[in-house]
């Protein structure tokens, strides 16, 4: 909860009552859309890639433009999300300005190479087994399972079956070489990836996560057809080494910045949609007759539609030509 509040903006704790009205709704039986919930089937989902990023959820063909908001709803809603980003990216800065280093002046064999006190450099083949991924064909998965299945940029399905231990690092080995995932329970890698799920005592899994991601992987790729990464050339990867617990500590300071980055970028997401919006609802306001005052000294509209007409050949119609009626409508009496 404390870090989805960190993420929306969100600054007041949430309680259960947030979510009363989606459990109704997600609890009935048979489910009813509504104008908050919309349902989407599995075939819909996939053809996204998996990705359940709520942008997508509001297009054109579920927007209403009778529902626009007014157009000073709009600017206070874009200006909070602006403003929203802009505080995040401020502490951004700060915690970056405020983040340690070397935490002394002594000196040791590690400065020469660039390494604070108490780190090493060391290979990734001595920390990590890299493990290939297997085969899971389209046909052969079950969508309905519990389990991601990962190709080499991310998710490709689901199955109820799994092929490693638990959290499991994913790095692409063909394809989309060099991208790095992470799925947070076990998993079934396909075999165009390469996949971590076990690590030596002392390594912190998030650790290794961030630092695989840092490093330009892609650049390992040596194929001239199919992009690949050799599983040797992998291994030979230098990673900096800190202490366990500053392992964690890195972690913890990683993620916190992350969410200040994430926090931004979700509330500058919006920011576009809403301007195009802003015009809408400006646009529409104005010709509900709400943009200014009505003066009744003005002309009423009725009389300037007559001076109009008195003047010939200035609009598409004659002046012999007159608004037609509509007519009636004729009422059928099937034949029996």
């Amino acid at each position: 909860m404390a870090y989805w509040r960190q993420v929306s903006g969100i600054r007041h704790p949430l309680t259960h009552d947030y979510f009363r009205d989606f459990e109704d709704c997600f609890h009935r039986n048979p489910r009813i859309e509504t104008d908050r919930f919309r349902s989407f089937p599995m075939s819909e989902v996939e053809k996204r890639d998996y990705n359940l990023d709520i942008v997508w959820l509001d297009d054109e063909s579920t927007r209403n433009k009778g529902s626009l908001l007014d157009p000073e709803e709009l600017v206070s809603e874009t200006t909070t999300s602006l403003q929203t980003a802009l505080d995040s990216l401020n502490e951004l800065g700060a915690g970056l300005a405020n983040s340690g280093g070397i935490a002394n002046d002594k000196t040791s064999s590690n400065s020469k190479r660039g390494l604070p006190e108490g780190w090493i450099n060391v290979k990734l083949v001595e920390i990590a087994n890299l493990k290939y991924g297997e085969g899971l064909p389209k046909a052969r998965r079950a969508p309905s399972g519990l389990f991601p299945v990962y190709g080499s940029n991310g998710i490709v399905g689901y199955h109820d079956k799994v092929i490693t231990k638990g959290p499991t690092i994913i790095i692409g080995r063909k394809g989309s070489v060099g991208a790095v995932n992470k799925s947070e329970k076990a998993c079934w890698p396909i075999d165009t990836t390469y996949f971590i799920d076990d690590l030596p005592a002392g390594i912190d899994f998030d650790f290794l996560y961030h630092f695989l991601r840092s490093q330009p992987l892609a650049d390992l790729d040596k194929s001239t057809a199919i992009p690949g990464i050799n599983r040797d050339d992998l291994y030979s990867r230098t990673v900096p080494l800190p202490p366990f617990a500053e392992q964690g500590r890195i972690v913890s300071q990683i993620e916190s910045f992350i969410s200040y980055i994430t926090t931004a970028s979700l509330a500058l997401r919006a920011a576009p949609d809403n301007f195009k919006l802003l015009e809408e609802s400006i646009l529409s306001k104005a010709f509900r007759g709400e943009l200014v005052p009505q003066d009744p000294r003005d002309e009423p509209a009725s009389t300037l539609l007559e001076r109009i007409r008195s003047q010939p050949g200035v609009t598409g119609r004659s002046k012999s030509q007159s608004i037609p009626e509509m007519a009636s409508p004729r009422r059928i009496t099937p034949n029996v």
